[in-house]
């Protein structure tokens, strides 16, 4: 018998269990793990399937934002996107498109009295502004909650809405007409059918877990690492988490895309 299981940390907790009980009732049953994360952040691995998808959709998001905004007087466009904890999709997504402005992720903290006059000058000198928000970036300046939501996540305030707020008492303050407009792609991201690269790596993955399984493996995380496709033990991918680098290669790349400064 096998065991497929495929999902992000709460998935991959309960395989932990899973194989642990199987153990213990001396059962003969392979337990294979395949990690998933929109966020990309699961460590070890070299990306999550479904990541490219999620870049992909998430850039004609941006795409659109930037018509939305480029057609009204001032308009400045905020897109909140997934990334509860890095953002590694906002900033693909941001480099992908190459018209957002500014992008804001989690692991880059900023201040409001840096970020909005900065708001305030640009659309002033262009006529228009695309904002590329994660949806966990900022959410020490709001007020926090301690609800949760189904899968025991603390929810996140809204960081999109407080800087639509933001910025339009800023521009009322200074007797000055703008156009904020929010998107939230969340679940056209989420939804949207694999494209051609990751229905060939699903393609793969699929096949490389169930040879693994009958060939007698068990306990076991399958993913891509370095081009190869490994199986790396549960203890080496249970409770990590990769966050972007704000002095690595493609940070830097992005913040020299968009020419945003630092906002600290």
């Amino acid at each position: 018998n096998q065991l497929y299981i495929i999902g992000g940390d709460g998935a991959q907790a309960a395989a932990q269990v899973l194989y642990n009980e199987i153990t213990k009732r001396e059962l003969k049953i392979a337990v294979a793990f395949i990690p998933r994360s929109v966020d990309n952040d699961i460590t070890v691995i070299d990306r999550s399937f479904g990541f490219d998808t999620a870049v992909e959709e998430a850039s004609r998001a941006l795409n659109a934002a930037h018509v939305e905004a480029k057609c009204a007087v001032n308009g400045i466009s905020i897109v909140r996107l997934p990334g509860r904890h890095a953002g590694f999709l906002v900033m693909y997504s941001a480099l992908a498109n190459r018209d957002v402005n500014i992008c804001l992720i989690p692991e880059v903290k900023f201040r409001l009295d840096k970020l909005i006059p900065y708001v305030y000058d640009r659309v002033l000198g262009k006529g228009r502004l695309v904002i590329a928000v994660a949806e966990g970036a900022g959410q020490e300046l709001m007020e926090q909650t301690k609800e949760v939501d189904a899968s025991g996540n603390v929810k996140l305030a809204d960081i999109a809405a407080f800087l639509k707020d933001q910025i339009e008492q800023h521009f009322k303050r200074k007797e000055t007409e703008c156009n904020v407009k929010l998107l939230n792609p969340t679940y056209m991201i989420r939804a949207r059918p694999a494209n051609a690269a990751d229905s060939v790596f699903c393609s793969r993955l699929g096949q490389s877990a169930v040879h693994a399984a009958i060939a007698g493996y068990t306990c076991f995380s399958l993913g891509m690492v370095n081009q190869r496709m490994v199986m790396i033990p549960f203890e080496h991918i249970l409770g990590s988490a990769r966050r972007v680098d704000p002095s690595g290669h493609m940070w830097q790349t992005l913040v020299s895309a968009t020419g945003q400064p630092s906002f600290l």
